[in-house]
């Protein structure tokens, strides 16, 4: 397939709102900082694979979206029938329900990831619970030992104290 033919192709995909043209114009139009001539051109009519950058982009003015074009498109070219209406809204609707489906995976994937999270914590808490019971029984072994320790040595003191007393 040539460029014209090429070309003809995608004015004929673009004309004919399909889908695969829209997107193939939001690809161009991101590709291209001349958006304005290139959306001119298509409304006209003319030959788009003829187009070239004839000079650099415009500081200042936004570069077109995919939605603005559609947009452009919509109020160029009067709604014939109440059918085109509602393949838009079809598809609007399409769109809709494949953003609320994805919205929704992405939301019961971020619950299973928070639920994850909180079971790890909550063993790490248990852990931490055991360890803080384990020190202070430790603890308490030591304080004990300590007052042991301290009590003979306490009586050992006394009686030396009373043997001097009782030898003078």
């Amino acid at each position: 397939m040539n460029v014209n033919n090429l070309s003809e192709h995608l004015q004929n995909l673009i004309s004919s709102d399909s889908e695969l043209g829209s997107r193939l114009l939001s690809l161009l139009l991101v590709s291209s900082s001349n958006a304005e001539e290139l959306i001119s051109m298509i409304n006209n009519g003319q030959d788009v694979s003829q187009f070239k950058k004839q000079r650099e982009p415009r500081r200042g003015k936004p570069v077109a979206t995919a939605a603005v074009v559609a947009k452009e498109r919509r109020e160029a070219a009067p709604l014939g029938t109440s059918n085109e209406l509602d393949k838009m809204k079809q598809e609007r609707r399409r769109k809709n329900t494949e953003a609320s489906q994805r919205f929704r995976v992405r939301k019961k994937q971020k619950n299973f990831e928070n639920l994850n999270k909180l079971q790890n914590l909550n063993l790490q808490i248990n852990k931490l619970r055991d360890r803080i019971e384990q020190l202070n029984k430790e603890n308490e072994f030591w304080k004990a030992k300590l007052n042991d320790i301290n009590e003979i040595k306490s009586l050992q003191l006394l009686n030396d104290i009373k043997r001097r007393n009782m030898g003078k």
